[in-house]
């Protein structure tokens, strides 16, 4: 008899952990990630934070009970981390910390069977953890990002791929999104292939063949102003 138990969702958030954030964006954070905790429950997933500082904690034990391991947003990944100098527009976290237990929980993940959703950094991260590159700053042309306020986001449209997981989750080949990002996938990651893109050819989303669920988004589902019946469609493919 198949389990009624519901499923049960990691969430890997450096918004709260590195000290040197401002409380505005700490809030800021807080925000989204306690929208996504709500969005979750309304698609009948049970949702935990994790401290992406901690030490001493395997990915394996971090993730044991665990159904799906979604990892958001926050500072620049280290570009060391892909093989590239940094650029002047990099802003990363003080150490590389966040972005090793991240990385390891994401390669844990994909190695075990366990299903991902990456969302923003997230999926920066899902990119790098699996050997590929990013671009490091686009253009400041407004369409993925405020040039003014990097706690803005900016609305666009994204043009998904037909037969991917995404088109089958939306019924669509093009959604409106809310997107707050300077960097892209430039080299994409071994298994990765390209699910959406802007109307500009940047990558907005990326998915992973296999028995588990991989998807990542480059835009925010989760942002208060965003279609909250999309991310709990999004959600409730995993559920």
């Amino acid at each position: 008899m198949r389990s009624t138990a519901p499923k049960r969702a990691l969430i890997a958030c450096s918004t709260f952990d590195y000290p040197y954030h401002s409380p505005q964006s700490r809030l800021f954070g807080d925000t989204l990630t306690h929208n996504l905790i709500a969005r979750a429950a309304d698609a009948g997933i049970e949702a935990e934070l994790v401290d992406t500082l901690q030490g001493g904690v395997s990915p394996e034990a971090a993730l044991k009970g665990f159904d799906l391991l979604v990892v958001l947003g926050g500072a620049d990944v280290h570009p060391n981390l892909y093989g590239h100098e940094r650029s002047r527009y990099t802003r990363t976290s003080p150490d590389e910390a966040g972005d090793l237990f991240e990385i390891s929980l994401l390669r844990h993940a994909v190695g075990t069977g366990t299903d991902v959703l990456a969302i923003c950094r997230g999926m920066q991260l899902l990119n790098v953890a699996l050997g590929g590159s990013l671009e490091q700053h686009l253009p400041p042309t407004g369409r993925h990002y405020s040039p003014e306020n990097s706690a803005s986001f900016v609305d666009h449209p994204v043009n998904i791929i037909s037969g991917t997981h995404l088109a089958s989750i939306f019924g669509s080949e093009a959604i409106e999104i809310s997107s707050a990002h300077h960097q892209a996938v430039q080299v994409l990651g071994e298994g990765l292939s390209v699910a959406a893109r802007a109307d500009d050819g940047v990558v907005e989303a990326v998915e992973r063949a296999g028995d588990n669920l991989v998807i990542g988004v480059q835009w925010h589902p989760e942002a208060i102003q965003a279609d909250q019946q999309a991310m709990i469609a999004m959600l409730k493919a995993y559920a």
